[in-house]
């Protein structure tokens, strides 16, 4: 046997954290300190030995030995999970120990395996992991490499009870899994009403994130994430004397290259030249006030969507008014550029019956607002065009119901420039319809003839993050069990009205559906927000197969208003 040298390790050593481990806790990274207590002849050296958390109560350690002796060896092993007093962590009284075997391991041979250690609250609970190597007579003690966070990949912000109450946001990060239900430290005004999230895009800085809120009293609030902490700012009022409806007359995106994000929310003010306010986020703080003027005159408005161009600074927006008028503007990554009136009778001013999306490849716009049984239709290609009007179904009589829900879903894939189009009625029926970057394809087609409201949007889907495939959510009458289908340009599958695939969890019948698609080809594919009957905010995974991994994340959700949302990062 070679005799070796090795100097063991048992001082407990601060872990090394990376700038995205940072957010579950205070990052505070001190020097690595190693005391020498023996030295041991061992044939054995750690060759790795870092372990990554999986949230907060997961962690895998990736240990990997080698043999330097010049004949075959075998030893034992044993991890132990300690906590920063170098004691080893109990979960109900029970040690965290693992033990393994390494048999026969030639000469310059290594050994590699994984040892997956479990516990609620072990991330912050875990400071070092000790693996101990005995063969024959002999005793070997490492302590491992450093640990590790997986960048979350999402991010859900949410109304919900529980720690100081409803007045303060909640949030939860995916990286593996969904994590534990974290509170905002600065509470909202009032209790939180409706939530908007998003993550940065900007190259370097997509561990970045936003939500803005508003709340009962219609105070926007606004929370920045910087990778390690967030930060609270009130930026203005909508109302005093909040309505009883669920308009959203706020929205925000970044722009796709800067990582700057504009928001627009309506003015609580009299002067007929400011009808919107506007506000820019550049990473450090929010621009001063400024006002987007509706040429129609003072102009109260009711919903506010901005959609964000993937290849550029353009942003789009449309908004609606409560005298029943659709407005569209682009902003330019300075200021907003030309104004287009889509329509100027909405009929159903009190649901968010506009949407607008860009074409991923040509980069033009597509508008869309219910008017009446009709929808009206333009483009934007550095030019405002009408495209007309269609109805969801042929020959609208007198009976036929106004379309209440409107949603645009582009295709984010090189290439393409398809959108899907999803509407539901004043009767509950949901009808879906294909842009394929210059025309409409067929009519539109009926999906379900009664769903559980029409009063909320009980139904969203979106694309896949990549291929051809568009995956729909809609909560059927009376129906406890999620309920999909799948679009390929073959169809829908299952095809026909009322005929639905159907996964049965934790999900009551269903009244807020939000469907949101990862932006790589990455586990989750999509996520699938759902807010039932019972107020619960429940998510649930797709594999590009199958649900799973279904998680409550509030019991204390409200189906009176969208009251939360799924964002997607964009860390490759």
């Amino acid at each position: 046997m070679i005799n070796r040298d090795v100097i063991v390790v048992v001082a407990v050593v601060t872990l090394l954290v990376s700038s995205t481990a940072a957010w579950y806790f205070n990052p505070i990274v001190e020097e690595k300190t190693r005391e020498i207590v023996s030295i041991v002849e061992t044939p054995f050296e750690v060759l790795q030995s870092d372990f990554i958390y999986k949230g907060n109560n997961w962690v895998t350690l990736s240990l990997e030995i080698q043999n330097s002796a010049p004949t075959t060896q075998s030893t034992y092993i044993e991890v132990q999970a300690l906590d920063s007093q170098g004691e080893i962590i109990l979960d109900d009284g029970v040690e965290l120990i693992q033990n393994s075997i390494a048999v026969d391991i030639p000469p310059e041979g290594t050994y590699v395996e994984s040892f997956e250690f479990k516990k609620n609250g072990l991330k912050t609970e875990l400071d070092v992991f000790m693996v101990v190597l005995w063969w024959d007579t002999a005793q070997g003690v490492f302590t491992s490499g450093g640990g590790t966070s997986i960048p979350p990949k999402a991010l859900v912000a949410f109304r919900g009870g529980g720690y100081n109450g409803l007045e303060y946001p909640k949030y939860r990060f995916y990286d593996v899994a969904w994590s534990d239900t974290h509170q905002l430290i600065d509470p909202a005004d009032q209790e939180v009403r409706i939530v908007r999230s998003a993550w940065s895009t900007e190259s370097s800085s997509t561990d970045n994130a936003l939500i803005v809120l508003m709340t009962d009293m219609g105070y926007i609030d606004a929370y920045n994430y910087d990778g390690f902490s967030w930060d609270h700012d009130r930026l203005g009022q909508i109302w005093v004397s909040a309505p009883d409806e669920m308009m959203r007359p706020f929205d925000f995106a970044y722009e796709s290259l800067s990582g700057d994000a504009v928001l627009v929310y309506k003015d609580n003010g009299t002067d007929a030249s400011e009808d919107l306010v506007y506000r820019v986020w550049d990473g450090e703080g929010w621009s001063e006030p400024a006002y987007i003027d509706d040429p129609a005159g003072r102009r109260e408005y009711y919903w506010v969507n901005l959609a964000q161009d993937p290849l550029t600074d353009q942003i789009a927006m449309i908004g609606v008014t409560g005298e029943g008028e659709s407005n569209c503007w682009i902003w330019d990554g300075s200021s907003w550029g030309p104004h287009h009136r889509l329509s100027d009778s909405v009929t159903n001013v009190e649901y968010e019956a506009a949407s607008i999306v860009w074409e991923y490849t040509s980069g033009e716009v597509l508008a869309a607002v219910a008017n009446g049984q009709y929808v009206d239709t333009a483009i934007y290609d550095g030019s405002w065009t009408n495209t007309g009007s269609f109805s969801l179904v042929l020959n609208p009589g007198r009976r036929t119901p106004d379309v209440n829900w409107v949603v645009l879903k582009p295709h984010n894939v090189e290439g393409s420039n398809r959108i899907m189009f999803m509407a539901l009625d004043g009767k509950r029926k949901l009808y879906t319809r294909l842009w394929d970057g210059s025309s409409w394809t067929g009519l539109p087609e009926q999906m379900d003839d009664k769903l559980q409201s029409a009063d909320t949007r009980c139904f969203d889907g979106d694309w896949m993050p990549t291929g051809t495939s568009f995956i729909l959510f809609a909560g059927q009458f009376n129906t406890q069990q999620m309920s999909y289908k799948v679009w390929t340009p073959s169809g829908w599958n299952p095809s026909g009205s009322g005929s639905w695939s159907l996964y049965s969890g934790a999900t009551k019948k269903q009244h807020w559906i939000q469907v949101r698609s990862n932006h790589i080809d990455d586990y989750p594919q999509v996520v699938v927000g759902i807010v039932d009957v019972s107020n619960n905010l429940i998510l649930t995974s797709w594999d590009g197969a199958s649900l799973q991994d279904q998680t409550v994340a509030s019991t204390h959700s409200t189906r009176d208003y969208e009251s939360f949302e799924i964002a997607f990062s964009f860390t490759p």
